[in-house]
């Protein structure tokens, strides 16, 4: 069994500004930036556990052909738990294009729908911290900063954890 996961990249002048103005008003709070570090991502399916990487990834190579790309638009901080989310303003597109692929890895690989997954928010993490105090500081400095940033999406990839840090190409928008 291999962790995987399924996500879509946002293109490279967003992520830029995004870590930008996250660094920058991060730096007195020195929360850790782990997220910001990492490819920023929307995750389209919660990481899972299947046999068959080569296969799975085969197979959404093929669906992905048939979707279409399409503007994220713009975006809100929101704080969840003991997280900072940049949350979609329209997320329809996204929301369905997550369920089609639920149903394509249950139906042909038995790959649970869970919690995550029922609940889906597309969004991307920005930070996660256990400190309260300074999570509700970058919020409230981060609040006006993200707020209606527009953000375009880039292309979808497939990782595992025992590829690494290496990302595979499914589809990229044109």
């Amino acid at each position: 069994m291999e962790l995987m996961w399924i996500c879509l990249l946002i293109d490279e002048e967003s992520r830029r500004k995004i870590v930008s103005k996250c660094k920058e008003c991060n730096e007195d709070l020195k929360l850790s930036e782990r997220f910001l570090d990492f490819p920023l991502h929307v995750s389209l399916k919660r990481s899972f556990f299947a046999d068959r990487f080569e296969q799975i990834k085969e197979e959404l190579i093929g669906f992905m052909k048939d979707v279409p790309c399409f503007e994220a638009g713009e975006v809100h901080l929101q704080r969840i738990s003991d997280m900072i989310w940049l949350c979609f303003d329209e997320k329809e597109e996204i929301t369905k294009l997550h369920e089609a692929i639920d149903v394509l890895l249950k139906e042909k690989y038995g790959v649970a729908v869970d919690l995550f997954d029922k609940e889906y928010v597309p969004h991307i993490t920005l930070f996660r911290s256990e400190e309260e105090k300074k999570l509700d500081r970058m919020y409230e400095r981060l609040k006006n900063e993200m707020n209606e940033t527009a953000i375009r999406l880039n292309a979808y990839y497939i990782g595992s954890r025992k590829h690494e840090n290496e990302f595979f190409l499914l589809e990229e928008c044109r």
